[in-house]
């Protein structure tokens, strides 16, 4: 196999342009290439510790055969009475598999690396998918300053609860693992497996409120909002009074919490965005005993390598059976929870 360095090249090429360069499509297993048009069977490399893990690579399906696929990804949008439409993507999966549902952060969008990376790989072991995005993201109507927590809470189990059906993994990313996290407590019946990457439980108190200094508190309580450059977009971020004040009602970790289903979590020890000691305290609030959390030294928080991506497969992937054996009290969980969700998403916009 080629030295590390090529292969770490050739992952990175992926992440920055979605048309070119290679994947992780599971751990010990594959890697496609989008254009490249290898062989099957050429090999590359990546390293995750001291473990070198060789994965085949074979070329990615073009466009004509997904169309002929009735089981491909279908754009779609949500709309609802009281709020903004929702855009999603969802992709059926083989009869009884479960579905994954994936929840952006904070100011990303369903395009995103991990969420397309999702995608490929639950159409390549014959999963159900779902990605969508929260009002005042992406493709989705609203404006973003209008959101806080709760509303895009109600965003998720909207689209939960309207779109799918059976046993559902949900993988959270940062902003979206604490969403995950209410989902799972609101839905217990639904919810097989979470997933949960650079969780960001509490973080507009624990990361935001906390390193505001006393002029910046006050500007933000004064003005009702801040906006600061991000380091992940030409766009400023931006954070409201209602987004720290509203949030405040959905904080986890102050006392346990008992989810009753797989939790795994997965953190970069050089993520400067969310501390990885924040993942020591969920497992520690966290009463359920299957809860497993790998700390990955030389990770930041995107956790969007092909090494991280890697471990991501493996815990989805790992999930599967007990998702599977999952069973929801009723098929028409969804319906019966139609308008409870409604009545979360007036309820969270009349908080604001």
């Amino acid at each position: 196999a080629p030295a590390f360095g090529t292969a770490r090249h050739q992952g990175r090429q992926y992440l920055q342009n979605d048309r070119t360069g290679w994947f992780v499509g599971q751990a010990h297993a594959t890697i496609r290439n989008r254009t490249t048009g290898r062989p099957d069977g050429a090999q590359r490399a990546f390293r995750t510790g001291e473990t070198i893990m060789a994965v085949n690579a074979i070329p990615y399906a073009d466009a004509s055969s997904m169309a002929q696929n009735p089981n491909a990804p279908q754009p779609g949008r949500l709309d609802r009475p009281d709020g903004p439409p929702l855009a999603y993507v969802r992709m059926a999966g083989s009869p009884g598999s479960p579905t994954v549902m994936f929840c952006g952060g904070f100011l990303s969008d369903m395009s995103g690396t991990k969420a397309t990376f999702l995608q490929d790989l639950c159409a390549e072991h014959g999963l159900g998918y779902l990605r969508f995005d929260y009002s005042g993201h992406g493709q989705s109507g609203g404006r973003f300053e209008d959101g806080t927590i709760g509303l895009w809470l109600s965003d998720t189990l909207a689209v939960l609860d309207r779109l799918t059906d059976g046993p559902v993994i949900v993988v959270g990313s940062s902003m979206g693992a604490w969403i995950a996290a209410h989902t799972a407590l609101q839905r217990r019946a639904r919810i097989g497996g979470l997933v949960l990457l650079a969780p960001a439980i509490d973080f507009t108190e624990d990361v935001i409120w906390a390193r505001l200094d006393g002029k910046h508190r006050a500007e933000l309580g004064r003005e009702g909002r801040l906006t600061f450059p991000s380091a992940y977009s030409d766009r400023p971020d931006v954070i409201t009074r209602a987004l720290i004040e509203e949030g405040r009602k959905h904080l986890l970790l102050a006392k346990p919490i008992a989810l009753d289903l797989p939790v795994r979590v997965l953190h970069g020890m050089r993520d400067v965005d969310i501390p990885w000691r924040q993942s020591l305290r969920l497992m520690d609030r966290l009463t359920d005993a299957d809860a497993r959390l790998t700390l990955v030294k030389d990770a930041e928080h995107r956790l969007q390598r092909p090494q991280d991506l890697a471990i991501l497969a493996e815990m989805v992937l790992g999930l599967r059976a007990d998702a599977s054996a999952h069973q929801p009290a009723a098929t028409a969980t969804a319906e019966e929870h139609g308008q409870d969700g409604a009545e979360e998403t007036q309820d969270a916009r009349q908080e604001q």
